[in-house]
């Protein structure tokens, strides 16, 4: 079963580029999100944790095939993201079956990773 993505509790998102291999969207990051809640109180941050989980549920959405995780490497966090940032999210299917994401502020990495899945009955390292 697919995930459907809760759009009451992610953020606003705007498709910027759509293709069977990649997905870019543009991101608004509310104050609102209860993502934000109490990380940290009068300085909010999105946590690593969240960026990982949105890049499961949107990769799961727009990539129905991947079915289960796996594990997730080769994690990079390089700048802070606060509500209100310009972020994008890039997910890229590789033509060797791997996933990467991707989070862009400003056209600057935030933050990356892969995922590997369990897609089909079969194993997709990402």
């Amino acid at each position: 079963m697919i995930p459907m993505v809760d759009e009451g509790d992610f953020p606003e998102k705007e498709i910027l580029e759509q293709s069977e291999t990649l997905i870019r969207m543009r991101l608004v990051l509310s104050e609102s999100l209860s993502y934000f809640d109490g990380h940290f109180p009068g300085h909010p941050i999105l946590a690593g944790v969240v960026q990982v989980h949105w890049a499961v549920i949107y990769c799961k959405t727009f990539f129905p095939e991947m079915v289960e995780v796996l594990s997730v490497d080769a994690l990079k966090f390089q700048q802070v993201i606060t509500p209100g940032q310009p972020l994008e999210l890039e997910l890229s299917k590789l033509a060797s079956g791997k996933l990467h994401f991707s989070y862009w502020l400003n056209g600057k990495a935030a933050s990356s990773g892969r995922i590997r899945f369990k897609q089909n009955n079969s194993e997709l390292e990402t």
